[in-house]
């Protein structure tokens, strides 16, 4: 998924007042959480409007909702919905939670060192 399709969505969605900039900010912020966090690399992603709108997001289906729920969540507290922000958040933390969980569980370092049975 992409950034354009992201903002599509959310336009359709939940119309807003709001610039595309601002969305593409709360988009590049939200993976370079995800590579800090979850990748363990210290880069930080920065996207612009109009240049970066075609950029492959570093999370795919099934985990992709998350950046509609963490925008439109960020649209919510812009306009002082704090019952539909909390909502959304809810869900962005569902789906980023598994994310983490399901990158870490297949994507282990080979030897981890750890216990030995020696019985």
């Amino acid at each position: 998924m992409d950034i354009n399709t992201i903002i599509e969505r959310i336009e359709e969605v939940k119309p807003n007042i709001l610039s595309d900039e601002l969305k593409f900010s709360w988009v590049s912020s939200l993976d370079s959480r995800i590579n800090r966090e979850v990748f363990k690399n210290n880069t930080e992603l920065i996207y612009k409007s109009g240049e970066d709108g075609e950029r492959k997001l570093l999370v795919s289906s099934p985990y992709d909702d998350m950046y509609f729920y963490y925008v439109s969540a960020m649209i919510d507290f812009s306009n002082n919905e704090i019952g539909e922000y909390n909502n959304n958040m809810a869900l962005f933390n569902e789906k980023y939670t598994a994310f983490a969980k399901d990158y870490r569980r297949n994507n282990l370092p080979r030897n981890q060192g750890g216990f030995t049975n020696v019985i």
